[in-house]
């Protein structure tokens, strides 16, 4: 079966200080440990990654288990949006990097507006 687990970042922890005005004392602690880090598992033995279709439902289904894992509720106050954001766009990036599927990192380039070039455009 095909997975892959997508872990988060301290930036869960960055937006429980901001969220709670925890100390920067208890934020190092907490942030210094790695063994109770969030992950959620994501599926994809169900798709066909070689279409444009099965990249993008698994490029939806990471984003979401991001989401989970980072603490994104829609709107948020300013000060807790940005870090869970962040936490959320890292979280994406670095899984479908893990990934290494071309059609998976094509859709992850349209929706965070990178435009490919080509040779042609080069010269």
């Amino acid at each position: 079966m095909k997975t892959h687990t997508l872990n988060n970042t301290k930036h869960i922890a960055l937006a429980a200080v901001v969220a709670f005005g925890l100390s920067t004392v208890a934020f190092g602690a907490y942030a210094g440990e790695t063994n109770d880090v969030p992950t959620r598992t994501v599926r994809y033995a169900d798709l066909d990654l070689n279409t444009q279709k099965g990249a993008t439902v698994l490029y939806n289904r990471i984003r979401q288990a991001a989401e989970e894992v980072c603490g994104y509720e829609g709107f948020q106050p300013i000060a807790i949006a940005a870090p869970v954001k962040a936490c959320v766009d890292r979280a994406v990036a670095s899984s479908v990097h893990a990934m290494n599927n071309a059609r998976l990192t094509g859709v992850y380039d349209s929706r965070n507006g990178v435009k490919a070039l080509s040779v042609a455009a080069l010269r």
